[in-house]
């Protein structure tokens, strides 16, 4: 199907909806697996998913819509007005507001502080996690610490490639360690986003989050994982300053949470994994992510010597004071 006949038939499609107006296209992905239009009338948008997924998955979707609308109302959550199940498509209450993805792009331009963007979206996330907040629960890191392994195992079957494999692999190794760590610790559990892109958080007069997956309540680490390692791998924070007024807006407590310091590492692996090796394959962004996703690793792999460096001084030590260290020399 061409471009303009998609068009013209989502515009259709949002009259029985019952949209009035001139329709703006706001995106429109053509793609053998993914085909989506997002077209806007007046404070009205038409979300439609042309792929043909199926109804469970798209009905899963709109229920976590709803909880997260319920849990925050507007204009944090755009007001639902019309589902079409049939078509898989619905009409929403527009969000005025730009992406964080987009306002941290204007950063770097010093147009806008990305200080300011990063504290309001963490106070978003805060928002979302503490109305639908549920008791904390023990870390069980064996369902991430699997899918790690089988990413990992693909790689060194070159089943999948990817680029720089030597450091995937390398970074990979430190996954179980951290997961073993933080087994049996309690961590804060919430209903999650899901899809906590930095597309899917509009910055305006408020802030809206958009785009919610199927509804499942888990460590809250999976949300800030998602959102703190697109930040990472898309934008340099050479002094720290964006990510410490995210965790100004989101509470610094959870910083030290547990599950986090092996759900980020994974977060960034599976990044990794779905970069192309070829470099003729690579967009711009999958050069712009590459860069880095190895800026990333290796800052992990520094740390993690380091603190290997200091667990090895401070055994020599103990040793030492025992009488332990020259023995036998």
């Amino acid at each position: 199907m061409e471009r303009a006949a998609l068009l013209a038939e989502a515009e259709a499609l949002g009259a029985r909806h019952g949209a009035v107006g001139r329709a703006v296209v706001l995106s429109c992905r053509m793609a053998p697996a993914s085909t989506r239009v997002v077209l806007r009338f007046g404070d009205r948008v038409l979300k439609w998913d042309k792929t043909g997924r199926s109804l469970a998955a798209f009905e899963a979707d709109v229920a976590a819509h709803r909880a997260a609308f319920e849990a925050l109302g507007a204009p944090r959550v755009p007001r639902l007005f019309s589902v079409d199940t049939e078509s898989r498509s619905v009409l929403m209450q527009y969000a005025p507001g730009v992406s964080v993805q987009d306002l941290l792009l204007e950063a770097e331009l010093g147009i806008v502080d990305a200080r300011d963007v990063m504290r309001r979206a963490g106070r978003w996330i805060r928002a979302y996690h503490g109305a639908t907040a549920a008791p904390a629960r023990p870390i069980h890191p064996g369902t991430m610490l699997r899918w790690a392994e089988d990413m990992t195992q693909q790689v060194e079957a070159r089943t999948r490639d990817v680029p720089r494999r030597d450091l995937f692999l390398e970074t990979a190794r430190l996954i179980p360690e951290l997961g073993g760590l933080a087994a049996g610790q309690q961590t804060p559990a919430a209903a999650c986003h899901g899809d906590l892109h930095l597309k899917n958080l509009l910055i305006g007069e408020a802030v809206t989050g958009i785009d919610f997956r199927p509804l499942k309540t888990l460590p809250t680490a999976h949300d800030l994982a998602t959102f703190l390692a697109n930040f990472a791998v898309w934008f340099d924070d050479k002094d720290g300053a964006a990510e410490a007024a995210f965790w100004q807006g989101y509470g610094s407590r959870a910083l030290h949470d547990a599950a986090l310091s092996y759900i980020r590492p994974i977060t960034l692996l599976s990044i990794w994994f779905g970069l192309p090796k070829d470099k003729a394959a690579r967009r711009e962004s999958d050069a712009r992510r590459l860069k880095g996703v190895l800026r990333e690793a290796r800052k992990l792999l520094g740390e993690h010597s380091f603190r290997r460096v200091g667990d090895d001084a401070a055994l020599r030590e103990v040793d030492g004071r025992h009488g332990v260290e020259g023995e036998g020399q």
